[in-house]
């Protein structure tokens, strides 16, 4: 029975049980709309309704932001970040430059005190502690917000020169964080390379040393080798490539989660897990597609390889902002849309 019809009915019987005197009119309030979902991926997209009402149109680009859906596949990701390329161009071309200026400014200063100082070797720990420091403190805060800035044009915001700096916005401790998190888990990840190496070293595939094979001695080597170990040895290495690529792909949404939704290193590791799964061809999808547009753009001209990363990003920011606004239209179909607590 609709809760309208419910509490209408009980309401008339209270009316008729009672004196006119003492008769307690209890108005039938109509059940509020279900508001709309906002979650901090599409919070900027909606105009505000606590007190205007219903949602007010607001344009951007000439594009009406209620009507930017991306399609939660590899095409629609790669769709979107066609049509938004040219668009945001300008902000894309600046923000990605000043980017790669600043991370080689900063790399030369330092590589110019370590020389200084006499610290001329990469491995000593001067130098490792300087590099460290400079990936955390400039390489990877820029990286997460030029995606940032990504995911901001390709969910038709106004992306700024200014938003490649969000994590520097009180957020950079939590990013270096988060960053450290993620290598962490996809070398974990990766153990399956040491237990592979260990079986090539121990069968005698591959001696430990080494060996330098001359121009027509590949054949008769794997000729040598035999049939059963040389399937070993391919299995070994899809062992090897799979697992981490899974697991990165898995938490490849980290950096989104940390600028955009406001994410603690250990809680964007956990959301991201969470949030690509059943989106891992999606993601892994829109990753290779991204490979081989680059390769593209390195065989076919070397400075095409700057329009192929950009639409990359683009790509797979689409797809972090279709995944989310996929999970969040689950999440609410789920949830009940009416309340009994206007019955007493």
């Amino acid at each position: 029975m609709p809760a309208s019809v419910a509490s209408t009915g009980l309401s008339s019987w209270r009316a008729a049980s009672v004196g006119a005197e003492d008769a307690v009119i209890v108005p039938v309030v109509d059940s509020p709309a279900s508001p709309e979902r906002v979650i901090p991926s599409n919070k900027d997209r909606f105009a505000s309704t606590a007190a205007s009402g219903p949602r007010a149109a607001s344009t951007f680009g000439g594009t009406h932001l209620d009507e930017v859906v991306i399609d939660a596949t590899v095409a629609g990701a790669y769709r979107r970040a066609f049509r938004t390329f040219g668009g945001s161009f300008g902000v894309l071309l600046v923000a990605g430059t000043l980017a790669v200026i600043i991370g080689s400014v900063v790399g030369w200063v330092v590589g110019l005190a370590l020389q200084a100082i006499g610290e001329t070797q990469a491995v000593s720990p001067i130098a490792t502690v300087c590099n460290l420091a400079t990936q955390a403190l400039v390489v990877t805060p820029l990286s997460n917000g030029w995606q940032y800035v990504c995911l901001r044009v390709v969910r038709g915001q106004a992306a700024a020169v200014g938003d490649l700096f969000e994590p520097y916005r009180g957020r950079l401790f939590v990013t270096a964080m988060s960053s450290l998190v993620q290598a962490l888990l996809v070398a974990l990840s990766s153990l399956p390379v040491a237990i592979a190496f260990v079986v090539v070293v121990m069968t005698g595939v591959v001696p430990l040393g080494g060996t330098r094979l001359a121009e027509g001695d590949v054949i008769p080597f794997l000729a040598r080798i035999g049939a059963p170990k040389l399937i070993g040895l391919l299995v070994g290495l899809i062992a090897v490539l799979i697992p981490p690529f899974i697991v990165s792909v898995r938490l490849s949404l980290m950096s989104y989660l940390v600028i955009d939704e406001g994410r603690g290193p250990l809680e964007a590791a956990a959301v991201s897990w969470s949030r690509s799964r059943g989106s891992v061809r999606l993601l892994a999808g829109v990753t290779i597609a991204g490979g081989l547009l680059i390769a593209s753009g390195m065989i076919v001209f070397v400075i095409g390889m700057v329009p192929a990363l950009v639409v990359f990003f683009l790509a797979h920011a689409a797809a972090f902002a279709a995944v989310t606004t996929r999970q969040a239209a689950e999440q609410a179909s789920r949830r009940p849309t009416h309340t009994f607590e206007g019955l007493a």
